[in-house]
């Protein structure tokens, strides 16, 4: 498995390339899609270590994305990410799956910091 390869799901093309950005600077291998149903496509062809994924989406949300984990590819972490900022959404992530849940607008020091914790710095 490619310890540093990374999925990110985002129906909002903006979040999507804001994300894949921070992360490339940091010296991750990035990957990106629209939707649960392309992430989950994107998985089953190669190996990842994380996904962070949004969880209110069109044709496959985050729910599915993070159903899907757990019972296919349970080591690969998953970030949630949502617009909604309430207690229950978090909380729900946390219970399928999710090791950390952020609301959007996203700090994007934050989540790069996130990851770097959860896979250890990019490989040079």
């Amino acid at each position: 498995m490619a310890a540093k390869r990374i999925l990110v799901v985002d129906d909002e093309p903006h979040v999507r390339q804001t994300l894949r950005i921070a992360l490339e600077t940091a010296g991750y291998e990035v990957a990106d899609c629209a939707n649960g149903k392309e992430a989950i496509e994107n998985l089953q062809r190669r190996p990842f270590s994380l996904v962070i994924s949004d969880l209110n989406m069109p044709e496959e949300d985050g729910v599915g994305v993070s159903v899907y984990l757990l019972r296919h590819q349970s080591r690969v972490k998953l970030i949630a990410i949502t617009g909604d900022p309430t207690p229950v959404v978090s909380e729900s992530a946390l219970k399928l799956g999710a090791v950390r849940v952020f609301t959007k607008p996203l700090a994007l020091a934050e989540v790069v910091k996130e990851v770097e914790t959860l896979l250890g710095g990019a490989t040079p």
